[in-house]
């Protein structure tokens, strides 16, 4: 079913860098993707050179990056994991499998959450990067539970702030991503994301079942259209500090070590 497939081909496409039109349209969290990607483009100068990118997943980010070389690790999950994502090395998920000083720059995009032990995962980062090499994370602070089980915390401002400068690094440039009212309609939206996945679990799989489980998806679409918009819309009001959708940190290892 060529319409079908070309739809998907679409929809992934606006996954992680959704455009004005068609990611308002075809992403069901519009703002949230496009705010993560104007973060990490912004601060994408200052990672160079050999880098490392932890929790790689499909590497959607990489093409924004001037590098020498671009290492993508990821734990080991399912066959599903290996036919859409873009991994060059699987790992253990504690020990990083490189010598010391081995890289110019670390990239970690929705990662630390799902680190059950942060403090050995920024030490071994700590450990790989050389001295004056930048990192630069996200992680959530206000979502939903993902990747269930492997869900383990939220970062505030100053506990991710904390987790870094403790071992060692400097923090370069730090910001919250997506606050105020926008983001509530976000959650709105994602509250009904939930409804729409349920429903779609309702059919079996196979090819009726994803003929079924597509329509189900073009009939939330105007939904989600709606509120993508209004979350545009609501960036126009006041925002806060203390609520917010993500976490953007850019930081450095000190050239003394």
């Amino acid at each position: 079913m060529p319409f079908l497939e070309n739809t998907i081909e679409l929809i992934r496409k606006q996954r992680f860098n959704p455009n004005w039109f068609w990611g308002i349209v075809l992403n069901d969290f519009y703002l949230p993707r496009r705010s993560l990607y104007t973060f990490i483009k912004g601060q994408s100068n200052n990672i160079q050179g050999r880098i490392l990118d932890i929790g790689c997943g499909e590497k959607p980010y990489a093409h924004l990056f001037s590098c020498t070389e671009y290492i993508g690790i990821d734990i080991e999950t399912t066959t599903e994991y290996h036919e859409k994502h873009k991994t060059d090395l699987f790992y253990n998920g504690v020990d990083l499998p490189f010598e010391n000083t081995s890289f110019d720059a670390i990239v970690c995009f929705e990662v630390l959450e799902h680190v059950f032990e942060p403090e050995i995962m920024v030490r071994e980062m700590f450990r790989v990067l050389r001295p004056g090499g930048s990192i630069l994370l996200t992680t959530p602070f206000i979502w939903n539970e993902h990747e269930i089980p492997y869900d383990y915390g939220r970062y505030s401002y100053f506990g991710l702030k904390d987790l870094f400068t403790k071992n060692g690094f400097i923090i370069s440039k730090q910001e919250r991503i997506l606050s105020g009212f926008a983001l509530i309609i976000t959650l709105i939206s994602l509250y009904i994301r939930d409804g729409q996945e349920k429903l779609k679990e309702l059919f079996p799989k196979s090819k009726l079942g994803k003929v079924g489980r597509g329509l189900v998806y073009l009939t939330f679409r105007p939904i989600f259209m709606t509120f993508n918009i209004a979350a545009v819309v609501a960036q126009l009001l006041p925002k806060s500090d203390r609520f917010y959708f993500n976490n953007g940190l850019l930081a450095r290892k000190k050239v003394d070590s």
